[in-house]
């Protein structure tokens, strides 16, 4: 379960290192932003949701597939996929290994960084490609504008009632004076 995110904090790591050896002080800034803003906002957002008490830790990988994704999940996987589209072009890049004084080429190493930038371009690709999206968890759930267009009368004989409005795996208590004013 670690091997990727070792993998990935590797990348990130080593490219870091490199665009700041070969004075790509952007490239390095970036990465390392893009990194750290991807672990920092799913730190936030764990304790944010009083969540980060430690039971995923102690989570077998069946109840962490099983499990509802984190709706900030989002947002660090997309920092973190542009740290790691940041460390690729780094790899990638003809010039990161080239020696000033002597202007070789990098020989072997240069040949290991360059693959390694397109395997992680080519793994990023299949990534998104292959989770495209699918079936919604609210998707086989109870639709919101049915209930309202079936409140309406409800809620025009009884202006002060609130009505549960139900969405799985979540319902909410939604008074009258709203149903009524969206008319």
């Amino acid at each position: 379960m670690a091997l990727p995110a070792v993998g990935i904090a590797l990348v990130v790591v080593i490219a870091v290192v490199l665009a700041a050896v070969t004075r790509r002080r952007r490239a390095a800034v970036l990465a390392a932003a893009l990194a750290v803003g991807s672990a920092a906002t799913w730190t936030a957002a764990l304790v944010a949701n009083a969540s980060a008490d430690g039971h995923w830790s102690r989570s077998g990988p069946g109840s962490l597939v099983d499990a509802t994704p984190s709706r900030y999940a989002a947002a660090a996987g997309l920092l973190l996929t542009a740290a790691l589209v940041v460390a690729a072009s780094v790899l990638v890049d003809g010039h990161v290994l080239r020696s000033r004084v002597s202007g070789r080429t990098g020989g072997a190493a240069r040949v290991v960084l360059a693959a390694t930038g397109w395997c992680v371009v080519a793994l990023v690709v299949t990534s998104w490609v292959a989770n495209l999206p699918g079936v919604a968890q609210r998707s086989v759930g109870p639709a919101w504008q049915p209930q309202f267009a079936d409140a309406e009368a409800r809620c025009r004989a009884d202006p002060d009632a609130v009505l549960r409005v139900r969405a799985l795996p979540w319902d909410a208590h939604v008074p009258c004076a709203l149903v009524l004013r969206d008319r």
